[in-house]
């Protein structure tokens, strides 16, 4: 934009230098069509400058637009991966969930074999005690009698 306004400024300090008469031939006719022709030019320069400008700022634009589009594209596929990590971890809680009502279950079969465990045990332990009663007193008898 700087370099438009300086071309812009040189190209009215020589127009108004020919206004003056500094570059002037003899012809009046002349310098009026010459200031015609300066000033056409002019108008041209700055429509071409103003066009080239307008198209640098067009695709710096476009090149913005294509930049944001590829930042989306990457937040889906971020989106999509982190969706499939959070589904990985719902399945795993709900096995976990699973195990751990099957090891309650375990937990109260162990505790009911435990009981009926030690209740084996002290059948055990009666029956041996009465049998060593009997002994015990089968033998008193033999030797008393």
């Amino acid at each position: 934009m700087r370099l438009i306004q300086e071309d812009f400024l040189s190209l009215v300090d020589m127009s108004s230098l020919q206004k003056r008469g500094f570059f002037s031939d003899d012809d009046d006719k002349g310098d009026d069509e010459d200031e015609y022709l300066v000033s056409g030019t002019l108008e041209l320069n700055l429509d071409q400058r103003y066009a080239r400008e307008r198209l640098r700022e067009i695709r710096k634009i476009a090149k913005s637009i294509q930049d944001i589009k590829m930042m989306f594209i990457e937040i889906s596929d971020m989106v999509v991966t982190q969706g499939t990590v959070l589904d990985r971890i719902d399945q795993n809680l709900v096995q976990a969930d699973l195990h751990i009502a099957e090891g309650v279950v375990n937990l109260v079969e162990t505790k009911t074999h435990e009981s009926q465990s030690a209740k084996c045990w002290l059948v055990f332990l009666a029956v041996v005690v009465v049998f060593s009663i009997i002994i015990v007193i089968v033998i008193r008898n033999k030797r008393l009698g």
